[in-house]
C-alpha cells in the first residue's frame, strides 16, 4: 500500500492511498464473503456458497464497491494513525480507480493555537444589589396573576382586561394568516402586544371598532411579519376592569401555601432575586472572560471545518423555520437573498465558533482540566435530586443518553477553567 500526504493551504492535507491488486483481491474476497452471508445462492445453504459463485449471483461491480468501502475505511484510519495526523473532520473521499483501489481523501487538520497571555487576562467582579422596588414589582405582578375582572362601559386603560375580535391584511388589503382572533383576551401594557397595538386600544369603549397600523420590528421573532407593516381591523367585545387582592397574610398564605407575614415574604423574594442576579452577574463575567480569550487568540480556521460549521448554522435555521410551519424557500423569498449570501453571512459567527472550541481546547491542555466520570454521576445525583420524587426516574433515565452525559461533562470542565482564570 502506498501513502502519500500533500499539506493544503489552511490547515488541510490530501491524503493519497493506492493498493496494489494482490490487497485490492484480498479485499474483494472478504466483500464476498460478508454479502455471500445474505444472498440466495441456488446449491448452496447461506453464507456457504463459493465466492466466485456469489461474484456472479450478484455481480463484480456490488463486490468492488463493498470492498472499496471497507479497504477505505481501514486504510484512511491506518493512514491517519501512521502519519500522526490530527484531523478535525470527516473525509472528502475522491476515488480515482475503482480496481485496483486508488483514492483521495482531504482533511482538515488541527492548526496551532495560541492564546496570548491568558492568566493576565483580568475581569472585575460586579455587585449587584437587589433593590426594595424590585422586590414590590415581584409582589405586583403575584396579585396581577389573582387579581379579578369586572365588568365596565368606561373607556379602557392601562390594566384593564379587555376581549377583542381583530384580523391584520398586507399593505394591499389581502388578510395575513395567523392574524386573526375572536373575543382574544388582552390586559393593556402587560407587554404580550405591541406597545403601538397596545396604545390603539387605550380609550376605547364596548363595542367600537377601529383600523389603525402596526410597524413589526425587524427582530419580531415570527419571521414573515419581522420589519413589515400590517394593518388590523379590531372590534371591543368586553371591557373589564382589574381588580388587585389586598396584599395581608391572607393573600401570603395562598401564594406560598404556609403561614408567613409580608415582610417574611417579601425577604424571601429578596433573597431569591438576589440568587438570580448573582448568578446573572457570574454569567456575564464568564461570558467577558470568555470574549477576552477570543481576541488573545491566534490561530487558522481550516476552510473545511468553516464549510462544515456554516451548513450546521443552515440546518439549525431551516429547522427553526419548519417549526413555525413555514418553508426554507418561502424565508429566502422573503429575505430577498440567496442561500449563499446567507450562508456567506454566517461565516463570521461560524469562524468565532470554532476559535472558541480551538482556544477551549488549548486551555484545557495548558491547564490539564480534566473531568472524571465519578465526577460527572455526582453532579447527575445532584440534578436528580433537586426535582421533584415524580420526576426524577424521567430525569435519570435522561442521563444515562451518552450525549446527555458528555454535555454535562463538558459544561462542568468548561466551569472549572472558568473558576480557575477568575480565581
Amino acid at each position: 500500500m502506498k501513502i502519500e500526504i500533500t499539506k493544503l493551504p489552511r490547515s488541510q492535507a490530501k491524503i493519497h492511498v493506492e493498493l496494489d491488486k494482490e490487497k485490492f483481491e484480498e479485499y474483494k474476497k472478504k466483500a464476498a464473503e460478508e454479502v455471500g452471508k445474505h444472498v440466495e445462492v441456488p446449491g448452496f445453504r447461506k453464507g456457504f456458497a463459493p465466492a466466485d459463485m456469489v461474484i456472479k449471483q450478484v455481480g463484480e461491480h456490488a463486490i468492488v464497491h463493498e470492498a472499496m468501502e471497507h479497504a477505505i475505511q481501514e486504510t484512511y484510519a491506518k493512514a491517519v494513525v501512521d502519519e500522526k495526523l490530527d484531523v478535525v473532520t470527516p473525509p472528502k473521499v475522491n476515488v480515482v480507480t475503482e480496481d485496483p483501489l486508488v483514492y483521495d481523501a482531504e482533511v482538515a487538520l488541527m492548526p496551532e493555537v495560541k492564546v496570548k497571555e491568558y492568566k493576565t487576562i483580568k475581569v472585575p467582579k460586579e455587585e449587584a444589589k437587589t433593590e426594595d422596588k424590585e422586590v414590590d414589582e415581584v409582589i405586583d405582578d403575584l396579585r396581577k396573576k389573582r387579581s379579578t375582572h369586572k365588568d365596565v362601559e368606561r373607556p379602557v386603560k392601562k390594566g384593564d382586561r379587555v376581549e377583542i375580535d381583530f384580523e391584520g391584511f398586507d399593505e394591499t388589503g389581502v388578510p395575513l394568516d395567523g392574524t386573526q382572533s375572536k373575543n382574544h383576551p388582552v390586559i393593556l401594557g402587560d407587554g404580550t402586544l405591541l406597545l403601538d397595538f397596545d396604545k390603539e386600544l387605550e380609550g376605547l369603549k364596548l363595542n367600537d371598532k377601529k383600523e389603525f397600523e402596526v410597524s413589526f420590528p425587524k427582530d419580531y421573532h415570527h419571521k414573515p411579519f419581522a420589519d413589515k407593516k400590517v394593518k388590523f381591523k379590531v372590534e371591543v367585545k368586553k371591557t373589564q376592569e382589574t381588580l388587585m387582592p389586598n396584599l395581608d397574610e391572607e393573600f401570603v398564605h395562598h401564594v406560598v401555601g404556609e403561614k408567613m407575614s409580608v415582610d417574611e415574604l417579601k425577604k424571601r423574594i429578596k433573597e431569591n432575586l438576589q440568587v438570580q442576579k448573582d448568578h446573572e452577574a457570574k454569567a456575564k463575567r464568564e461570558d467577558k472572560l470568555l470574549e477576552k480569550i477570543l481576541e488573545s487568540t491566534e490561530t487558522e480556521i481550516p476552510a473545511m471545518l468553516l464549510e462544515e460549521e456554516v451548513e450546521y448554522m443552515m440546518h439549525q435555521l431551516r429547522t427553526d423555520i419548519e417549526s413555525h410551519g413555514l418553508k426554507m424557500e418561502d424565508y429566502i423569498k422573503h429575505m430577498k437573498k440567496t442561500e449563499e449570501e446567507i450562508k456567506k453571512e454566517f461565516e463570521k459567527e461560524a469562524e468565532k465558533r470554532i476559535k472558541v472550541r480551538f482556544a477551549l481546547q488549548f486551555l484545557f491542555k495548558t491547564e490539564n482540566i480534566k473531568i472524571e466520570d465519578k465526577e460527572v454521576e455526582a453532579e447527575v445525583a445532584k440534578i436528580i435530586a433537586s426535582y421533584p420524587e415524580k420526576e426524577q426516574d424521567k430525569v435519570k433515565e435522561e442521563y444515562k443518553s451518552r450525549e446527555h452525559f458528555v454535555q454535562l461533562k463538558n459544561r462542568m470542565a468548561l466551569q472549572k477553567l472558568f473558576d480557575v482564570l477568575l480565581a
